[in-house]
């Protein structure tokens, strides 16, 4: 990885450690179980964390000329990064790498 790819991932994560701590900060505001569309249910802070943290995917994909990801592909990450101590951390990481690839989801 060139000193500038480390620049800009590191740059990444921090954004992406900005956005999800400010959408986990408002996770009182959501303590309502939700249906999902597949009829799963969920915590609806959880859906709003997963959402915020796709969109800001996605936007700093757009502004990297990058064509939009999957929703499914942020949750698989978000689904990586449970159970480990630092969460926090490793989500926003994972999603950086997701910026900076061109990423698949298995259908």
């Amino acid at each position: 990885m060139s000193y500038s790819s480390s620049r800009e991932r590191q740059a990444l994560i921090a954004r992406f450690e900005r956005v999800f701590k400010a959408a986990a900060a408002q996770r009182h505001l959501r303590p309502e179980m939700v249906t999902t569309p597949t009829g799963r249910s969920e915590v609806a802070w959880v859906l709003h964390e997963l959402t915020v943290m796709h969109d800001e995917v996605n936007q700093a994909r757009a502004e990297r000329g990058l064509p939009p990801v999957d929703r499914r592909l942020v949750e698989s990450a978000e689904q990586a990064a449970c159970g480990h101590v630092d969460y926090a951390t490793k989500w926003p990481i994972y999603c950086a790498e997701i910026v900076m690839r061109q990423p698949t989801v298995d259908r």
